[in-house]
């Protein structure tokens, strides 16, 4: 009888657990900030937060290795990263996708997607290559399935720092009533990679205002700071860019660029960039890069060595391979140490012509082929404003009104070295050249003034249109060092009246002087102390 009991009451359990599970609604075909659990307000399709966990998304390598992971209470992704745990970061190339679960908009008359998102790093086209995409056919293959990207603003992305935007962007049409997937998708190659995090997704009903046509006014950061690196531990916003040899490495809390081997005493011809991520310098109204630095073993008894180079490099178009792209150098002159304990300043203006621009790039380069220079970096600075020139600092002159004033014992050029090109405090450059005589152009203490020999020329270049330009000579108790007056110029005319050379009724954003003198000795050499540069109004 009471086996009889038991069964009637189990029985009587079981069918109303059975009738109270089919009156219970079912939260996990809804996805939500928890990954289900939870019905959604009327008008939001789908809600994910990604601080601790992906919710029902799903990371896809679509090529490459690379995955969608955690961090920072954020869901992000990189190709930047230490992947062989040498403490060293590297770039990996890979197409990577963050694919939402299935959503239903069968009744949404008009929606929009709203992702919360921070980015840094990206050097290419930020919504190429960090795309928010929608299907409507897709089964599990990214790569078979009807992708239409929603192309988004990206005003406050990009920046210096990892700050967090709301990004909204309106569904189309043809997307409304039936069932949807999201996806976010990261492009990267083996020279460069963003860093995307996210911290929300939200599918909501109505039309947001994406203002694509109307950012905000740019601005100076608030310190005046685009880019502090001290390169102590890693390249910080800079990445490696090796053509051949040896890369740099950190080495001593330093930057460091070589190609000699101590160990076995032999030299890596090499060739290697470390590159800046874009900065904004749309509403800057000046700036300059400055570092401390050392230069070893770049001479050889006052001499260049032939095929080493120590260059630092600016653009605004960089092609993301830093041998295709065209550069501007901004280097001036580096003075080359004699140990390992006393740091050079160096400090140059960018270029007037980058001023305003919005992706300028920076890169200090080294190459070396039989023979190799050593050269270490710390503290390196992108901040608002000229800077302070003189001493051995590049970026050398005094700006006032539509000419500069350059007094060239203040260029911070070494004694008695071939001179190549120097950038002054407005972005203007001296670029000197030997045509071919033994004797190059070089600047001297003795006199403190910049010597040119017969065929040597002095180009100067700028992003304002030249008007004339006038040298004071040196003078001495032999004579005034003007050449004789044979000089040409490849645009106006060149005049002499005393120590006075001048170029006038110029008109050319880049003027060529150069010494045609026949003569030798004092007569044929031309020698000047100070420069002025008129720009025209």
């Amino acid at each position: 009888m009471k086996k009889i009991l038991y069964s009637v009451f189990a029985f009587a359990i079981a069918a109303f657990t059975l009738t109270s599970c089919e009156d219970v609604p079912a939260p996990y075909d809804t996805p939500t900030g928890d990954g289900g659990g939870t019905e959604l307000p009327e008008g939001v399709y789908i809600d994910q937060s990604f601080t601790s966990s992906m919710g029902d998304f799903t990371s896809v390598s679509e090529s490459g290795s690379l995955e969608w992971y955690n961090d920072f209470s954020s869901i992000m992704v990189t190709g930047y990263q230490d992947f062989n745990g040498d403490g060293v970061k590297e770039n990996q190339a890979g197409v990577t996708w963050l694919v939402s679960p299935e959503i239903d908009l069968t009744e949404a008359q008009k929606a929009y997607v709203s992702v919360n998102m921070a980015m840094r790093y990206e050097r290419g086209d930020i919504n190429e290559n960090n795309s928010i995409l929608i299907s409507k056919d897709y089964t599990g293959n990214v790569s078979t399935a009807t992708w239409h990207q929603l192309t988004y603003n990206t005003d406050d992305l990009n920046g210096t720092a990892f700050t967090f935007v709301d990004k909204n962007i309106n569904i189309p049409a043809d997307y409304l009533g039936g069932k949807v997937v999201i996806a976010l998708r990261h492009t990267c190659d083996e020279s460069f990679s963003s860093t995307w995090e996210v911290k929300s997704l939200s599918i909501l009903e109505g039309e947001a205002e994406e203002n694509p046509d109307t950012p905000d006014e740019p601005e100076v950061p608030a310190d005046g700071t685009y880019i502090d690196e001290t390169f102590s531990k890693d390249f910080g916003v800079f990445t490696v860019e090796t053509i051949k040899g040896n890369p740099w490495i950190i080495d001593y809390s330093t930057a460091k660029a070589t190609g000699y081997d101590n160990a076995s005493k032999t030299t890596t011809p090499s060739a290697s960039y470390i590159v800046s991520s874009p900065i904004d310098l749309s509403a800057s109204k000046g700036a300059t890069i400055s570092f401390q630095y050392i230069l070893r073993y770049v001479t050889n008894y006052g001499e260049p060595i032939e095929g080493i180079n120590n260059k630092v490099l600016v653009t605004n178009n960089y092609t993301g391979d830093p041998s295709t792209t065209t550069w501007t150098d901004i280097t001036g002159t580096l003075t080359e140490g004699r140990d390992w304990e006393t740091w050079e300043n160096y400090s140059a203006a960018i270029p007037t012509e980058l001023i305003g621009k919005s992706n300028v790039v920076i890169a200090l380069y080294y190459s070396c082929e039989t023979s190799s220079g050593t050269w270490e970096v710390k503290n390196l600075t992108v901040k608002e404003g000229n800077g302070e020139s003189g001493g051995d600092q590049p970026g050398g002159g005094e700006i006032s009104g539509n000419s500069i004033t350059v007094d060239v014992s203040t260029l911070g050029l070494e004694d008695g070295v071939a001179l190549e090109t120097v950038t002054l405090a407005d972005g203007t450059t001296l670029t000197f050249d030997g045509g071919g005589n033994q004797n190059t152009p070089k600047y001297y203490n003795n006199g403190t003034n910049i010597r040119m020999y017969p065929k040597n020329s002095i180009t100067v270049s700028s992003s304002q249109t030249i008007v004339g330009i006038e040298f004071t000579c040196t003078e001495t108790e032999e004579g005034i060092y003007n050449a004789s007056g044979d000089i040409t110029t490849t645009s106006g005319a060149v005049s002499i009246n005393g120590t006075l050379l001048t170029v006038s009724g110029a008109s050319a954003n880049e003027i060529t002087l150069t010494d045609v003198s026949s003569t030798k000795g004092l007569p044929s050499q031309f020698r000047f102390t100070n420069m002025v540069i008129y720009y025209a109004e």
